[in-house]
């Protein structure tokens, strides 16, 4: 819609924040990619300048539910899967050490005054992001929320599904759909309607 801001939670390389900003720029559209690995950081920077997209602003730090530093580490290097993936909790060597701020620190710091859709996939530290950004979730409301949901990922951060599942309807969130590792989340108005 005109004016939409999408936020990407866990850019990586710009996979979704990259054709969201293509598709924004024609209707006045915002996307924030937050993204803490200074190789990904680089690719997305690299991708938006050739694509010459204005409006993908890149954020580079880590989200959580207090501020502070996190290390990275890659994945298992035993594995092709989630090759190029940087989290907390990778079983790979350290790759950097990041800032983290909340979500919500940024938006008042921003000033943010519209959020529309939010995607979070942030290899099993999606509660933490969550706990940081309460306030906005119930503030800006925004029409869809989609997460990432691996019962393995978030046991490695100490969280489980059904957490993320109560602060969401503790915000004001219904689930809205489901697919193989997301859980997409409307406005309980909007979920129940549909």
């Amino acid at each position: 819609k005109r004016g939409d801001v999408f936020v990407d939670i866990g850019a990586h390389i710009g996979i979704h924040a990259l054709p969201a900003a293509k598709h924004l720029s024609g209707v006045g559209g915002r996307v924030f990619a937050f993204e803490p690995g200074p190789d990904s950081i680089a690719k997305i920077e690299v991708a938006t300048k050739g694509a010459g997209l204005t409006n993908c602003t890149v954020v580079p730090t880590a989200l959580g539910r207090a501020p502070g530093t996190v290390e990275l580490h890659a994945a298992d290097p035993s594995t092709l899967a989630e090759v190029g993936m940087r989290s907390v909790y990778g079983s790979g060597d350290v790759i950097d050490s990041v800032p983290v701020v909340t979500f919500d620190s940024w938006a008042e710091e921003t000033r943010l005054q519209r959020l529309d859709v939010v995607k979070i996939d942030v290899e099993g530290s999606e509660l933490d992001v969550l706990l940081g950004m309460e306030h906005s979730l119930r503030s800006l409301r925004p029409r869809l929320v989609i997460i990432e949901v691996i019962d393995e990922l978030l046991q490695k951060a100490g969280s489980t599904p059904d957490e993320v599942l109560k602060l969401m309807a503790d915000c004001g969130y219904g689930v809205a759909g489901e697919t193989a590792r997301d859980v997409l989340f409307r406005p309980e108005t909007e979920a129940n309607l549909e």
